[in-house]
């Protein structure tokens, strides 16, 4: 698939800000596997970039360096908490098992040399970064993402990630709060293709969920993060945040009233008057 994005000029002409997810997800070196690989399974990706304690860019981790560490992971995964073989497994840290250096591009890097770096490298993402701090990610997903925008269609290609093991009726009450939302946005801007990744995290003062929502339109793309108790209102915020951005990013680009009438004849403006 990414050989056949490699001969499309469109897209790999486009900057990598313009793709990316900002602010991506990291996790640091002293973090352990165990944490590593839940932080991959909530994010549905199968690579994360490690910084260390000042935040800089120093690896990434995939679920292939895990199982290339660990090939009887599986069997490892079912071993009892507080069983000393799971308690030695969980003490190894990311730091020991992270591949580095990584694949890494500017923000205004082409698309088509992220394929590149990606296809020689045999790499699953690309970390973005300015100086030595990660700024955000391309991964195949996001790549593999711009075909389906290219895609002459009516409406929206929409992809709803992370609902395992939630109510199997939560879909159609998300498509419900999506769709509004998504023809008011058409009004300012056409939007081609829609993903919406649900996180659930477990904390000692309660349940929170995450809406990690990215939506590519003909101006771009834009990006909203929104956490709540309750995954529909997370939804509802993320959808608001978007829609914001995108009627801002319209406004930001009106001609001023007085540079309008600048642009109008003289014979024109009077009449106007």
């Amino acid at each position: 698939m990414l050989e056949l994005l490699r001969t499309q000029p469109d897209i790999c002409a486009l900057a990598a800000h313009e793709v990316m997810t900002p602010n991506p997800v990291v996790v640091k070196e002293t973090d352990t596997i165990d944490f590593a690989m839940e932080r991959m399974r909530q994010l549905d990706e199968p690579t994360i970039p490690v910084v260390d304690g000042g935040g800089d860019l120093t690896g990434v981790v995939s679920a292939r360096d895990i199982l290339r560490q660990y090939s009887g992971w599986a069997v490892q995964a079912r071993v009892p908490r507080g069983s000393p073989r799971r308690q030695a497994s969980t003490s190894v840290t990311v730091e020991g098992i992270m591949t580095s250096p990584v694949v890494e591009a500017s923000r205004d890097a082409l698309v088509g040399d992220l394929i590149d770096s990606m296809l020689e490298a045999k790499a699953s993402s690309v970390v973005i970064t300015e100086g030595t701090k990660p700024v955000g990610i391309v991964t195949k997903g996001d790549l593999l993402e711009m075909i389906a925008s290219y895609e002459p269609r009516e409406g929206v290609f929409m992809q709803l990630t992370g609902l395992e093991g939630h109510d199997p009726f939560i879909s159609e009450d998300l498509f419900a709060e999506i769709e509004p939302v998504m023809k008011r946005i058409a009004h300012h801007v056409r939007p081609l293709t829609f993903n919406l990744h649900v996180i659930e995290h477990h904390r000692n003062y309660g349940h929170r969920v995450e809406c990690r929502a990215r939506l590519l339109t003909e101006r771009g793309l834009f990006t909203a993060t929104e956490d709540d108790d309750d995954i529909l209102r997370a939804a509802v915020g993320v959808l608001d945040n978007l829609e914001k951005q995108i009627i801002r990013e319209k406004e930001r680009h009106r001609p001023s009233p007085r540079k309008a009438r600048a642009g109008v004849p003289p014979a024109k403006r009077a009449r106007a008057v």
